[in-house]
């Protein structure tokens, strides 16, 4: 488990461009849950701005996550995304310290 990471990334969307970006993340979701190394990702969206989602995904290692990020698809949905965006996205990239609550 030490060599896990956890990655949460925020995007908020242009007024009227919610319903296309939420399908994109849904799309690159997807195709991240098959690369090697990617344990879950998950699609959330703020309760108060439906235009605010986030991902946060859980990866075997740094090293998976930053194959993840060379690949010429996520470049490219990075691009398209950002003509979406309100403003760049935003992301964290965290350690657990346990695997339970109090580990």
């Amino acid at each position: 488990m030490p060599d896990e990471v956890t990655v949460t990334v925020r995007y908020l969307f242009k007024p009227g461009m919610e319903i296309i970006g939420r399908q994109l993340l849904s799309e690159f979701i997807e195709l991240n849950r098959k690369e090697p190394g990617c344990l879950d990702t998950i699609l959330h969206r703020d309760r108060k701005n439906p235009a605010s989602f986030m991902t946060i995904s859980h990866w075997e290692s740094m090293d998976k996550f930053m194959e993840l990020l060379n690949l010429e698809r996520v470049k490219t949905s990075a691009e398209k995304g950002k003509q979406l965006l309100a403003r760049g996205f935003e992301v964290e990239i965290w350690t657990a310290l346990g695997k339970k609550a109090g580990d």
